[in-house]
This record gives C-alpha cells, structure tokens and sequence, in this order.
C-alpha cells in the first residue's frame, strides 16, 4: 500500500511539473496582467490590492508597472512610498526619488530565478521519494522472505 501511495506521489508530481513547464508562460502572462490592472487602479479604494501593490514594491524594489510613470499623472508627483527606497517621515516619493526599475521586469527576474531552486528542490524530493519507495519493496520481500522461513517445515531424515 505504501509504495502505491508513494508511487502516485510520484506521478501527480510529475504531472504538475509537466503542467508547469508547458503553462509556465500562461501563469506569467495571467501575473502581469493582475499587477498591471492592479497598478492601475492604485489609490481608488481597494485597500488589500494596495497593500499587495504595496508589499510587492518593496519587496522587489520597484515601481509601478512599467516603471514610475504608469501612475497617474497627478499621482506622479505623490507617488506611493514604497516606490522610494528612503521616505522620510512627511516627505514625498516622487519620479525623480523613485526606483527606476518596473515591477514587470523584476517579478519576471524573481520567477526566473525561482525557477531552479524549485527544480532542484523537486528532484531531491523525487529521488528521496524512489528512494523510500525501493526500501518498502526491499522491508516487504524481506518480510515475506522471513514468513516463508517460519512456514516451511524443518529438514527430515
């Protein structure tokens, strides 16, 4: 049962790597098109989408979606703080102070280089996976070995 278990594991794993490798660029067409709509719509009341835009900025050292000037031409000269790398307290965050960069590029260099550490990390976990599963079938024929010991008779003269 364990290496039934483990071998379907297996496949759903492989399943969702083979999924990932053929969509890989549907998700990352469906990411830039949720930030940049969500760019847009910066600032209009949408409180967690703001946060979200927010946090990805700061994370990723970047702003807006293209760059700075995806904001609105009013919001241009208020930009959000986390465009900015320093905002003092009271001070603005402007084209002129704000990261350069578009979160575009840098959410496409972040999944880039995402993308081997997840590789890497689903074949250790795929060879552990063969791995325990060889054991099983080892523990099990030697467990059957060891039942057909105590089953048989003993030598008779």
């Amino acid at each position: 049962i364990y290496f039934c278990l483990m071998l379907l594991l297996l496949l759903g794993e492989v399943a969702i790597g083979v999924l990932y490798a053929v969509e890989k660029d549907i998700i990352v067409k469906e990411i830039d098109q949720t930030v940049e709509r969500t760019v847009k719509n910066y600032g209009k009341g949408d409180t967690t989408s703001d946060a979200t835009i927010d946090h990805i900025q700061n994370l990723l050292e970047c702003c807006g979606y293209n760059g700075p000037t995806d904001y609105e031409i009013i919001t241009q000269i208020d930009l959000p703080n986390s465009c900015c790398a320093d905002v003092v307290p009271g001070g603005a965050c402007n084209t002129i102070t704000a990261y350069k960069t578009g979160c575009k590029a840098q959410i496409e260099h972040f999944i880039t280089s995402q993308t081997t550490i997840v590789i890497i990390t689903v074949c250790a976990v795929v060879v552990l996976e063969i791995v325990t599963m060889l054991a099983a079938c080892y523990l099990r024929r030697k467990e059957l070995q060891d039942i057909y010991l105590v089953n048989t008779p003993p030598y008779s003269m």
